[in-house]
Protein backbone atom coordinates (compact mmCIF):
# COMPACT_ATOMS: atom_id res chain seq x y z
CA UNK A 1 0.00 0.00 0.00
CA UNK A 2 1.33 3.30 -0.63
CA UNK A 3 2.27 5.60 2.02
CA UNK A 4 0.00 9.00 2.14
CA UNK A 5 1.34 12.02 2.47
CA UNK A 6 -0.34 15.23 2.84
CA UNK A 7 2.27 18.50 1.73
CA UNK A 8 2.02 21.99 2.90
CA UNK A 9 4.24 25.03 1.72
CA UNK A 10 3.09 24.72 -1.94
CA UNK A 11 1.63 28.37 -2.45
CA UNK A 12 0.22 30.34 -5.55
CA UNK A 13 4.23 31.66 -6.18
CA UNK A 14 6.25 30.82 -9.00
CA UNK A 15 9.43 30.18 -7.90
CA UNK A 16 12.00 27.29 -6.69
CA UNK A 17 10.34 26.04 -3.44
CA UNK A 18 7.17 25.42 -5.41
CA UNK A 19 8.93 23.95 -8.71
CA UNK A 20 10.80 22.10 -6.06
CA UNK A 21 7.73 20.17 -4.73
CA UNK A 22 6.20 19.77 -7.86
CA UNK A 23 9.49 17.79 -9.10
CA UNK A 24 9.12 15.65 -5.81
CA UNK A 25 5.55 14.79 -6.74
CA UNK A 26 6.95 13.80 -10.01
CA UNK A 27 9.56 11.49 -8.46
CA UNK A 28 7.71 9.72 -6.17
CA UNK A 29 4.13 9.64 -7.39
CA UNK A 30 4.09 6.05 -8.18
CA UNK A 31 5.45 4.71 -4.50
CA UNK A 32 3.29 7.89 -2.41
CA UNK A 33 -0.22 8.67 -2.51
CA UNK A 34 0.45 12.87 -2.22
CA UNK A 35 -2.30 15.25 -1.09
CA UNK A 36 -1.36 19.13 -0.96
CA UNK A 37 -3.05 21.51 1.94
CA UNK A 38 -3.61 25.03 -0.04
CA UNK A 39 -4.98 28.15 1.31
CA UNK A 40 -6.65 29.96 -0.85
CA UNK A 41 -9.90 29.10 -3.06
CA UNK A 42 -7.77 28.18 -6.09
CA UNK A 43 -3.85 27.32 -7.27
CA UNK A 44 -2.05 27.23 -10.22
CA UNK A 45 -0.40 23.94 -9.89
CA UNK A 46 -3.81 22.60 -9.03
CA UNK A 47 -4.47 20.41 -12.56
CA UNK A 48 -0.63 19.19 -12.24
CA UNK A 49 -1.37 17.42 -9.31
CA UNK A 50 -4.61 15.94 -10.01
CA UNK A 51 -2.95 14.98 -13.22
CA UNK A 52 -0.13 12.83 -10.96
CA UNK A 53 -3.33 11.27 -9.23
CA UNK A 54 -2.96 13.79 -6.24
CA UNK A 55 -5.62 15.20 -4.40
CA UNK A 56 -6.41 19.27 -2.99
CA UNK A 57 -7.61 20.35 0.30
CA UNK A 58 -8.02 24.05 0.63
CA UNK A 59 -8.05 25.89 3.19
CA UNK A 60 -10.09 29.24 2.76
CA UNK A 61 -8.00 31.90 4.13
CA UNK A 62 -11.60 33.76 5.87
CA UNK A 63 -11.68 30.48 7.97
CA UNK A 64 -10.19 30.04 11.28
CA UNK A 65 -8.21 27.55 13.15
CA UNK A 66 -11.10 25.55 14.60
CA UNK A 67 -11.46 24.83 10.36
CA UNK A 68 -8.10 23.92 9.86
CA UNK A 69 -8.27 21.81 13.34
CA UNK A 70 -11.30 20.00 11.61
CA UNK A 71 -9.65 19.27 8.29
CA UNK A 72 -6.66 17.58 9.88
CA UNK A 73 -8.34 15.77 12.40
CA UNK A 74 -11.01 14.53 9.51
CA UNK A 75 -7.77 13.33 7.27
CA UNK A 76 -6.11 11.74 10.50
CA UNK A 77 -6.80 8.14 9.70
CA UNK A 78 -5.66 8.65 5.94
CA UNK A 79 -2.34 9.98 6.01
CA UNK A 80 0.93 8.81 7.19
CA UNK A 81 2.76 11.90 7.34
CA UNK A 82 2.63 15.67 7.06
CA UNK A 83 5.28 16.92 5.03
CA UNK A 84 5.57 20.87 6.20
CA UNK A 85 7.89 23.28 3.30
CA UNK A 86 8.82 26.52 5.05
CA UNK A 87 10.83 29.78 4.78
CA UNK A 88 9.58 31.46 7.50
CA UNK A 89 7.62 31.03 10.62
CA UNK A 90 4.32 32.56 9.30
CA UNK A 91 1.39 32.70 11.92
CA UNK A 92 -0.07 29.75 9.39
CA UNK A 93 2.86 27.55 9.87
CA UNK A 94 2.68 27.91 13.97
CA UNK A 95 -1.01 27.28 13.93
CA UNK A 96 -0.54 24.07 11.49
CA UNK A 97 2.78 22.89 13.75
CA UNK A 98 0.70 23.26 17.03
CA UNK A 99 -2.79 21.44 15.31
CA UNK A 100 -0.50 18.37 14.02
CA UNK A 101 1.00 17.94 17.66
CA UNK A 102 -2.70 18.11 19.19
CA UNK A 103 -3.54 15.20 16.72
CA UNK A 104 -0.58 13.60 16.85
CA UNK A 105 0.70 13.56 13.33
CA UNK A 106 4.06 12.37 12.35
CA UNK A 107 5.76 15.64 10.87
CA UNK A 108 8.61 16.30 7.92
CA UNK A 109 9.48 19.86 8.29
CA UNK A 110 11.44 21.09 5.33
CA UNK A 111 13.81 24.57 6.10
CA UNK A 112 14.37 26.26 2.61
CA UNK A 113 15.56 29.67 3.84
CA UNK A 114 18.28 31.16 5.85
CA UNK A 115 16.95 34.69 6.27
CA UNK A 116 13.42 36.65 6.80
CA UNK A 117 13.25 38.40 2.98
CA UNK A 118 12.76 41.68 4.52
CA UNK A 119 13.97 43.68 6.88
CA UNK A 120 12.56 44.55 10.69
CA UNK A 121 12.75 47.29 13.10
CA UNK A 122 13.87 47.17 16.40
CA UNK A 123 10.30 46.18 17.86
CA UNK A 124 9.51 43.85 14.80
CA UNK A 125 12.92 41.74 15.62
CA UNK A 126 12.44 41.23 19.31
CA UNK A 127 8.32 39.60 18.13
CA UNK A 128 10.40 37.76 14.98
CA UNK A 129 12.76 36.28 17.94
CA UNK A 130 10.19 35.41 20.30
CA UNK A 131 8.30 33.75 16.99
CA UNK A 132 11.27 32.30 15.47
CA UNK A 133 11.49 30.52 19.32
CA UNK A 134 8.11 29.44 19.61
CA UNK A 135 8.89 27.72 15.93
CA UNK A 136 11.79 26.07 17.10
CA UNK A 137 9.95 24.29 20.12
CA UNK A 138 7.26 23.33 17.87
CA UNK A 139 9.53 21.27 15.79
CA UNK A 140 11.47 19.88 18.38
CA UNK A 141 9.81 16.24 18.13
CA UNK A 142 8.96 16.51 14.70
CA UNK A 143 11.77 15.18 11.41
CA UNK A 144 13.76 18.21 10.97
CA UNK A 145 15.46 18.50 7.51
CA UNK A 146 17.13 21.88 5.26
CA UNK A 147 18.31 22.69 2.26
CA UNK A 148 21.49 23.46 3.76
CA UNK A 149 23.24 24.47 6.94
CA UNK A 150 22.66 28.08 6.47
CA UNK A 151 19.32 27.01 6.35
CA UNK A 152 18.78 24.75 9.43
CA UNK A 153 20.88 26.85 11.39
CA UNK A 154 18.54 29.34 11.03
CA UNK A 155 15.08 27.89 11.36
CA UNK A 156 15.87 24.87 14.66
CA UNK A 157 18.91 26.63 16.33
CA UNK A 158 20.95 23.99 17.84
CA UNK A 159 18.57 21.27 17.39
CA UNK A 160 19.53 18.46 14.74
CA UNK A 161 18.37 18.52 11.45
CA UNK A 162 19.74 16.83 8.22
CA UNK A 163 20.15 18.30 5.05
CA UNK A 164 18.46 17.04 1.89
CA UNK A 165 19.08 19.63 -0.94
CA UNK A 166 16.37 20.52 -3.40
CA UNK A 167 16.03 17.96 -6.43
CA UNK A 168 16.17 19.37 -10.23
CA UNK A 169 15.78 17.23 -13.40
CA UNK A 170 19.40 16.77 -14.41
CA UNK A 171 18.83 16.51 -18.38
CA UNK A 172 16.64 19.19 -18.57
CA UNK A 173 19.44 21.91 -17.18
CA UNK A 174 22.10 19.95 -19.96
CA UNK A 175 23.45 22.88 -22.28
CA UNK A 176 21.88 23.32 -26.13
CA UNK A 177 23.87 24.85 -29.03
CA UNK A 178 20.51 25.05 -30.25
CA UNK A 179 18.89 26.79 -27.31
CA UNK A 180 22.18 29.51 -27.34
CA UNK A 181 21.96 29.96 -30.58
CA UNK A 182 17.85 30.35 -30.59
CA UNK A 183 17.82 32.71 -27.95
CA UNK A 184 20.50 34.62 -28.66
CA UNK A 185 18.93 35.84 -31.83
CA UNK A 186 15.79 36.28 -30.37
CA UNK A 187 17.34 39.17 -28.02
CA UNK A 188 19.94 40.28 -30.86
CA UNK A 189 22.46 39.26 -29.06
CA UNK A 190 24.27 36.12 -30.68
CA UNK A 191 28.03 37.91 -30.46
CA UNK A 192 27.68 39.62 -27.54
CA UNK A 193 29.15 38.01 -23.93
CA UNK A 194 25.40 37.57 -22.04
CA UNK A 195 24.95 38.46 -18.07
CA UNK A 196 21.64 36.98 -16.64
CA UNK A 197 20.05 36.72 -13.54
CA UNK A 198 17.33 34.43 -13.18
CA UNK A 199 14.33 34.60 -10.26
CA UNK A 200 11.72 36.35 -8.79
CA UNK A 201 11.91 40.47 -9.13
CA UNK A 202 12.13 41.34 -5.54
CA UNK A 203 14.12 43.24 -3.13
CA UNK A 204 15.98 40.00 -1.27
CA UNK A 205 17.77 39.96 -4.86
CA UNK A 206 19.05 42.73 -4.73
CA UNK A 207 18.89 43.24 -9.01
CA UNK A 208 19.49 46.88 -8.46
CA UNK A 209 22.98 46.07 -8.01
CA UNK A 210 23.54 43.43 -10.39
CA UNK A 211 22.35 45.83 -13.09
CA UNK A 212 24.88 48.22 -11.56
CA UNK A 213 27.43 45.25 -12.08
CA UNK A 214 26.25 45.04 -15.77
CA UNK A 215 26.33 48.95 -16.38
CA UNK A 216 30.31 48.65 -15.20
CA UNK A 217 31.10 46.22 -17.14
CA UNK A 218 29.95 47.83 -20.45
CA UNK A 219 31.38 50.83 -19.42
CA UNK A 220 35.04 48.63 -18.93
CA UNK A 221 33.96 46.23 -21.97
CA UNK A 222 35.98 48.05 -24.87
CA UNK A 223 36.73 44.56 -26.24
CA UNK A 224 33.69 43.27 -26.54
CA UNK A 225 29.71 44.08 -27.00
CA UNK A 226 27.77 42.92 -23.97
CA UNK A 227 23.79 42.15 -22.93
CA UNK A 228 21.82 41.30 -20.02
CA UNK A 229 19.22 38.86 -19.58
CA UNK A 230 16.73 39.47 -16.36
CA UNK A 231 14.71 35.82 -16.27
CA UNK A 232 11.87 36.50 -13.77
CA UNK A 233 8.81 38.70 -12.71
CA UNK A 234 7.81 40.11 -9.48
CA UNK A 235 6.75 43.05 -7.90
CA UNK A 236 9.92 45.79 -8.65
CA UNK A 237 10.03 44.80 -12.17
CA UNK A 238 8.50 48.75 -12.87
CA UNK A 239 11.18 50.07 -10.73
CA UNK A 240 14.24 47.72 -12.14
CA UNK A 241 12.52 48.83 -15.85
CA UNK A 242 13.27 52.62 -14.67
CA UNK A 243 16.54 52.67 -13.28
CA UNK A 244 17.64 50.50 -16.60
CA UNK A 245 16.58 53.27 -18.49
CA UNK A 246 17.84 55.95 -16.31
CA UNK A 247 21.55 54.33 -16.58
CA UNK A 248 21.06 54.15 -20.70
CA UNK A 249 20.95 51.01 -20.99
CA UNK A 250 17.64 49.73 -22.04
CA UNK A 251 18.82 48.79 -25.14
CA UNK A 252 21.22 46.26 -23.77
CA UNK A 253 19.13 44.63 -21.05
CA UNK A 254 16.70 42.23 -21.79
CA UNK A 255 13.61 41.48 -19.16
CA UNK A 256 12.19 37.84 -20.50
CA UNK A 257 9.38 37.86 -17.73
CA UNK A 258 8.70 34.50 -16.50
CA UNK A 259 9.02 31.69 -18.27
CA UNK A 260 9.02 27.65 -17.89
CA UNK A 261 11.32 27.15 -19.58
CA UNK A 262 14.79 28.44 -17.49
CA UNK A 263 17.12 26.01 -18.64
CA UNK A 264 16.81 27.17 -22.15
CA UNK A 265 18.12 30.74 -21.28
CA UNK A 266 21.01 29.30 -19.15
CA UNK A 267 22.54 27.79 -22.06
CA UNK A 268 22.63 31.45 -24.03
CA UNK A 269 24.05 33.27 -20.96
CA UNK A 270 28.15 33.30 -20.57
CA UNK A 271 27.93 34.14 -16.79
CA UNK A 272 25.56 34.19 -14.16
CA UNK A 273 25.30 36.72 -11.54
CA UNK A 274 24.05 35.93 -7.68
CA UNK A 275 23.75 38.32 -5.69
CA UNK A 276 20.73 38.29 -2.99
CA UNK A 277 21.08 39.43 0.27
CA UNK A 278 20.33 35.82 1.59
CA UNK A 279 19.71 32.25 0.18
CA UNK A 280 18.62 29.07 1.69
CA UNK A 281 20.31 26.77 -1.01
CA UNK A 282 19.24 28.50 -5.02
CA UNK A 283 18.11 26.01 -7.14
CA UNK A 284 19.08 28.34 -10.03
CA UNK A 285 22.38 28.09 -9.16
CA UNK A 286 22.90 24.33 -9.54
CA UNK A 287 20.84 24.38 -12.58
CA UNK A 288 23.25 26.98 -13.73
CA UNK A 289 26.25 24.09 -13.00
CA UNK A 290 24.40 21.44 -15.08
CA UNK A 291 24.94 23.62 -17.67
CA UNK A 292 28.17 24.53 -17.75
CA UNK A 293 27.16 28.19 -16.96
CA UNK A 294 30.25 30.17 -14.67
CA UNK A 295 28.33 31.93 -11.95
CA UNK A 296 29.95 34.40 -9.14
CA UNK A 297 27.59 34.78 -5.79
CA UNK A 298 27.33 37.00 -3.10
CA UNK A 299 29.87 35.53 -0.27
CA UNK A 300 28.19 35.33 3.30
CA UNK A 301 24.61 35.58 1.61
CA UNK A 302 25.10 31.97 -0.32
CA UNK A 303 25.52 28.73 1.29
CA UNK A 304 29.07 26.94 0.70
CA UNK A 305 27.25 24.37 -0.47
CA UNK A 306 26.14 25.97 -3.60
CA UNK A 307 29.64 25.96 -5.13
CA UNK A 308 29.56 22.20 -6.38
CA UNK A 309 31.84 22.67 -9.04
CA UNK A 310 34.27 25.42 -9.38
CA UNK A 311 32.33 26.87 -11.84
CA UNK A 312 30.85 29.17 -8.98
CA UNK A 313 33.02 32.23 -7.55
CA UNK A 314 32.09 33.61 -4.10
CA UNK A 315 32.61 37.20 -4.12
CA UNK A 316 30.77 39.68 -0.97
CA UNK A 317 28.64 42.24 -2.06
CA UNK A 318 30.93 45.10 -0.11
CA UNK A 319 33.52 44.91 -2.31
CA UNK A 320 31.29 47.17 -5.06
CA UNK A 321 29.97 46.74 -8.23
CA UNK A 322 33.24 47.56 -9.77
CA UNK A 323 35.25 44.73 -8.62
CA UNK A 324 32.57 42.33 -9.39
CA UNK A 325 32.91 44.44 -13.06
CA UNK A 326 36.69 43.32 -13.13
CA UNK A 327 35.63 39.67 -11.91
CA UNK A 328 33.07 39.23 -14.66
CA UNK A 329 35.78 40.69 -17.20
CA UNK A 330 38.10 38.15 -16.34
CA UNK A 331 35.94 35.44 -17.04
CA UNK A 332 35.18 36.90 -20.35
CA UNK A 333 38.91 37.01 -21.01
CA UNK A 334 39.42 33.80 -19.99
CA UNK A 335 36.55 32.14 -21.06
CA UNK A 336 34.81 34.31 -23.59
CA UNK A 337 31.92 33.04 -25.72
CA UNK A 338 33.62 29.33 -26.06
CA UNK A 339 31.35 26.31 -26.96
CA UNK A 340 30.94 24.89 -23.42
CA UNK A 341 29.97 21.00 -22.06
CA UNK A 342 27.18 20.06 -19.81
CA UNK A 343 28.67 19.27 -16.13
CA UNK A 344 28.31 15.86 -15.35
CA UNK A 345 30.04 16.24 -11.64
CA UNK A 346 29.55 13.46 -9.00
CA UNK A 347 28.56 15.72 -6.11
CA UNK A 348 25.76 17.34 -8.83
CA UNK A 349 24.69 14.32 -9.26
CA UNK A 350 23.27 14.09 -5.43
CA UNK A 351 20.95 17.35 -6.39
CA UNK A 352 19.19 15.14 -8.94
CA UNK A 353 15.09 15.02 -8.02
CA UNK A 354 15.75 10.91 -8.21
CA UNK A 355 18.31 10.65 -5.98
CA UNK A 356 16.73 13.62 -3.69
CA UNK A 357 13.30 12.07 -3.64
CA UNK A 358 14.98 8.65 -2.74
CA UNK A 359 16.51 10.10 0.31
CA UNK A 360 13.30 11.74 0.81
CA UNK A 361 11.03 8.92 1.03
CA UNK A 362 12.91 7.29 3.80
CA UNK A 363 11.72 10.36 6.07
CA UNK A 364 8.44 9.40 5.01
CA UNK A 365 8.37 6.07 6.05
Amino acid sequence: MLKRVLVYGLNNSVGGVQQYIMNIQGALEERIAFSFLLEGSNNRYESEIVERGGTVLYIPESRGTKHLYNVLKKCRRNIDCIYVNISNYTHEVLVLLMLTSILNYKVVVHSHAAKLETQLSPLHRITHFLVVGCGRWLCRKNTRLAVSQRAGKYMYGNHRFDIVPPGIEMDKFKYSEENRRRIRELYNCENHFVLGVVGRLVSVKNYEFAIQVFARVKELCNECEVSMLIVGDGELRHMLEKYVDELGISQCVHFVGMTNKVSEYYSAMDCLLGTSFSEGLPLGIVEAQVSGLRCICADGNYPKEIAVTDLVEMLPLSVGSDVWALKVLTIQKEYGMKQRNSIQDTHLLEFGKTAVADRLAAYFA
